[in-house]
């Protein structure tokens, strides 16, 4: 269960990490991230919300951490994505 946990931590991680770098790439601020400046570090917002398309390309860094526990491992006899792939 540990290696399962340990699996889907990692593919969580490299899927949020890639979509922030796209949403980097297009200068889309999809995460909100200035909005979450303006709020709670309005200072920071103040000097950077001219041109926060540019910083939020080329300096905003993102921290993932994942806590991911599995419970219970169990199995399903028809699971959902099998009929997507079907369709």
């Amino acid at each position: 269960m540990l290696q399962l946990q340990s699996i889907a931590q990692a593919e969580i991680e490299n899927r949020i990490e890639a979509a922030f770098q796209s949403t980097k790439r297009t200068g889309a601020d999809a995460f909100q991230l200035g909005e979450y400046l303006s709020w709670y570090k309005p200072k920071i917002w103040k000097s950077v919300k001219a041109d926060w398309q540019t910083v939020y390309q080329e300096k905003v860094k993102l921290n993932i951490h994942i806590d991911l526990r599995i419970k219970r491992i169990g199995s399903e006899g028809n699971p959902f994505w099998t009929k997507e792939l079907n369709s």
